[in-house]
């Protein structure tokens, strides 16, 4: 569940508004490029699946470039719509990102309804937003079968282990 939570996450870069007259695809381009930059693990295909996702991510980039936890918000608005159902999923709590990691954990191990991530979203505290992005992007970059829609928590959570202690690590700090 985690991992189809994560990959919903897929498009997102790190501030400042873009012009009205700026493009969807300049402003895809531009907030993969800041995500990228910012630690965010996207392959060349961010841009292209920004502008096919809901209007959400663009137009809350518009005002986000250049800010890395902006973007990031940006990219928890959009999954609360595609994955919470606009209910949940943004983060307006106080946790610290290791404890909505660990948050995440329990829901993939537990195999909870995808509902069950967005719950840890919404707790997480706002100004680390950009943390848990990157954490949570590092499973479906490089553990794409692990953590895809086929996998299990378990076998995420091993892949995660291996493929990601760097990402967890930053994430274990904030």
């Amino acid at each position: 569940m985690r991992a189809m939570a994560i990959s919903l996450l897929l498009f997102c870069g790190c501030g400042g508004a873009a012009p009205l007259d700026v493009t969807d695809a300049h402003v895809c381009s531009a907030a993969c490029t800041s995500l990228t930059n910012c630690g965010v693990l996207y392959d060349n295909t961010c841009a292209a699946t920004c502008l096919s996702s809901d209007p959400v991510f663009i137009a809350c980039a518009r005002n986000a470039l250049g800010d890395c936890n902006g973007l990031a918000m940006c990219a928890f608005r959009q999954a609360a719509v595609t994955a919470c159902g606009g209910v949940a999923g943004i983060p307006v709590g106080a946790a610290t990102c290791a404890q909505a990691g660990v948050c995440e954990a329990s829901c993939g191990t537990l195999s909870e309804a995808p509902g069950c991530v967005c719950d840890c979203w919404s707790a997480l505290a706002p100004s680390r937003a950009i943390n848990l992005l990157i954490n949570n992007q590092c499973a479906t970059a490089r553990c794409p079968i692990a953590c895809g829609p086929n996998g299990s928590g378990s076998q995420c959570q091993s892949c995660f282990a291996q493929m990601c202690s760097d990402k967890e690590s930053q994430c274990a700090s904030h």
